[in-house]
């Protein structure tokens, strides 16, 4: 995950609580007795929950398989917070069977069936959660990094299925990120975090960034401007959140740099069929400033360099400068976001 987006994730509402306690989380309500208590995020290597205070906790974790990701001894607080994070890479997944016990008590909870489906083409959303309840749809941020603080309750059908229409006003578009969650009748929260379909390119690079579905094998493909014939692909599949990176490789697997006016279409979304227009970027080291221009419908641009970075708006004339710092032969990516579709077009530069 880049600078850019770390940054903006913090901006809006924190469904994603990788570096937070739980009970940052909104919505969190404390429990009322020593009961043990499950708040999981799926696609996250932490699980959290509430027992009683001051207590040493058994833990075993397992997948719906039955294999274990871990078994071990954790404390709570003072409060009844307790957290385990796994070092081997494990993530929490649909089906995964968690027991926690404090010597008194024992509860395995299952985490269950919870989705999210963005569209941005019919503009709506639409997911899985366990039948008959409800869950929270969360607007997490909006054009590519506005904080948004709207949220829906909507009800789960008996056949385990939801969806949305939200308002006229409201644009469903690539990079946003939404959230939904799920809360049992004894307290337990189940949390997901997604973005929008989109693909993000740069000139002089063959990486390609972009989220999907959950999961999902995503398929970005490259045709020379010109001639229309496909030069490169980029496969791979998305992590638990939909994100993914990949880069664009020919047919004998060499990588393949995007250009101006080459055209680039993806399975992410139906709407995804574009021509790739030129950015413009120059990186002064001497002055840590990098100046250029986006295209006409962009909404904001942004520059990253390892962990460095800064975001601005474009002038009118699509016109932009911005400050961080960074050295001579440093590579920078410099990417627009385009607000229409939510999609992301750049170049790479190396800093001068």
């Amino acid at each position: 995950m880049d600078w850019f987006r770390n940054k903006s994730r913090s901006l809006g509402v924190a469904l994603v609580i990788g570096s937070l306690s739980v009970a940052t989380l909104p919505g969190f309500v404390a429990a009322g007795s020593d009961a043990i208590t499950f708040n999981l995020v799926i696609g996250s290597s932490c699980i959290h929950g509430r027992s009683a205070g001051n207590a040493q906790l058994n833990l075993i974790w397992k997948d719906a398989a039955g294999h274990r990701k871990a078994k071990t001894s954790v404390p709570s607080s003072s409060t009844g917070f307790w957290s385990y994070c796994s070092n081997d890479g494990d993530l929490v997944r649909i089906g995964d069977r968690v027991r926690v016990g404090d010597g008194t008590m024992s509860r395995l909870f299952v985490v269950p069936v919870l989705s999210l489906v963005i569209d941005r083409v019919d503009d709506n959303f639409k997911g899985r959660g366990p039948a008959g309840d409800y869950v929270r749809l969360y607007c997490e941020y909006v054009n590519g990094f506005e904080p948004c603080v709207l949220s829906w309750k909507l009800k789960v059908s008996s056949q385990g299925k939801w969806s949305f229409n939200p308002p006229n006003w409201f644009d469903v578009v690539g990079w946003q990120s939404m959230g939904v969650r799920w809360k049992s009748a004894t307290g337990d929260f189940v949390w997901l975090s997604q973005h929008g379909p989109y693909v993000d390119v740069a000139i002089g690079s063959p990486v390609v960034r972009g989220a999907t579905r959950a999961n999902a094998i995503a398929t970005v493909v490259l045709r020379r401007a010109g001639s229309n014939d496909v030069v490169a692909t980029a496969v791979t599949r998305a992590d638990p959140d939909g994100d993914f990176t990949a880069k664009f490789r020919n047919a004998n697997g060499q990588k393949v740099k995007v250009r101006v006016g080459d055209r680039i279409t993806s399975d992410v979304a139906p709407d995804e069929d574009w021509i790739m227009p030129n950015v413009t970027g120059d990186a002064d080291a001497s002055s840590d400033t990098v100046t250029g221009t986006c295209p006409e419908n962009s909404f904001f641009v942004r520059a990253e360099s390892g962990s460095e970075g800064d975001f601005t708006w474009p002038e009118d004339d699509g016109t932009f400068q911005l400050d961080f710092q960074f050295d001579q032969g440093d590579v920078l990516r410099v990417s627009c976001f385009l607000a229409e579709r939510g999609d992301w077009v750049g170049r790479r530069i190396v800093a001068q």
